[in-house]
């Protein structure tokens, strides 16, 4: 009969598994034979080391030396990036500023700098300065700023700069009023980079009147005495200035203008001969109305013609 713990398989199964299994004397041989080779390779290696371990020392040793140079380098590198701004932590909006696609242009800006670059050039103002604040100042408020026509070449005998071209200058800006005061001149005559002394000194030869207003025309042909060196360079510089002919044409003006001009600025001088203003009188007049009553440069400069001073 088979024991009670279960069927004729289940014994046979824990007998074979019995049989496999070493025994405890085998266990125990084998732990002594292990030990005692252990203890021999130990002895034998304190004796003589094995070469591949002499390597891998040196091994070791080197690259605790780089180890410690990497070190070093990463310190210093560590140090600095202290020093300077990682690129990471730089504000993008910063470096957007810099792009042609953020700035934003206003789109009038190149034409204004463009017409102010052109109107310095052809103009010439002895001060840059003054002459651009009173060039945007016109613009700003829809005046006619203080440029010249074309470019022009000062002379020598220029009172300080003063020229035709800058005389018409005034004459563009005020002539629409026909009467002007001296603080309005004054404005203006600072808009042309011009000494206010000259103005002054210029208009104590008359006896206007400083708070009235004054006509134009004769404030321009007092002004052009500052041009002219004589009455016929004088008379020459008015008929260009208030002529209404057009550019490049002949300066003519009408004859009751012209002549009213002359005889005012002959007074002022007070050195022309009552004979002499009766014979321009009578050579020029015959000529002004054969010209459809014009005057001009050409009539009183004709060697014909006796000399208006």
């Amino acid at each position: 009969m088979y024991p009670e713990y279960g069927g004729e398989e289940e014994y046979r199964g824990e007998d074979q598994s019995a049989r496999l299994l070493p025994s405890t004397q085998e266990v125990l041989s084998l732990k002594r034979m292990s030990a005692s080779r252990s203890k021999r390779a130990s002895k034998t290696e304190a004796v003589h080391p094995p070469s591949h371990s002499v390597s891998v020392n040196k091994r070791q040793s080197r690259l605790k030396s780089v180890g410690t140079d990497a070190g070093v380098f990463a310190s210093s590198a560590s140090k600095r990036e202290s020093r300077v701004k990682p690129p990471n932590t730089i504000n993008r909006k910063d470096l957007g500023l810099y792009c042609t696609q953020q700035i934003q242009i206003p789109p009038n800006l190149p034409g204004i700098l463009k017409a102010f670059t052109k109107a310095a050039i052809r103009t010439q103002p002895p001060d840059l300065l003054t002459w651009s604040i009173s060039y945007f100042e016109c613009m700003a408020k829809g005046e006619v700023p203080p440029v010249k026509d074309r470019l022009e070449f000062i002379s020598d005998t220029a009172t300080e700069g003063l020229t035709v071209g800058l005389l018409q200058i005034l004459h563009k800006q005020l002539h629409a009023k026909d009467f002007v005061t001296l603080p309005e001149m004054k404005e203006k005559w600072r808009g042309i980079c011009m000494k206010e002394k000259y103005l002054t000194r210029v208009w104590k030869k008359t006896d206007w009147d400083k708070t009235k207003e004054i006509e134009w025309s004769k404030v321009v042909a007092l002004l052009c005495t500052l041009v002219g060196r004589n009455m016929n360079e004088t008379m020459d510089a008015v008929c260009q200035i208030l002529t209404s002919q057009p550019i490049g044409g002949e300066p003519y003006l009408e004859w009751d203008e012209f002549w009213d001009i002359y005889v005012m600025l002959s007074k002022i001088d007070g050195q022309v001969k009552r004979s002499t203003i009766e014979e321009v009188r009578d050579y020029l007049r015959p000529m002004a109305l054969a010209n459809h009553g014009l005057i001009g440069p050409r009539d009183f400069k004709n060697q014909n013609c006796p000399s208006l001073f």
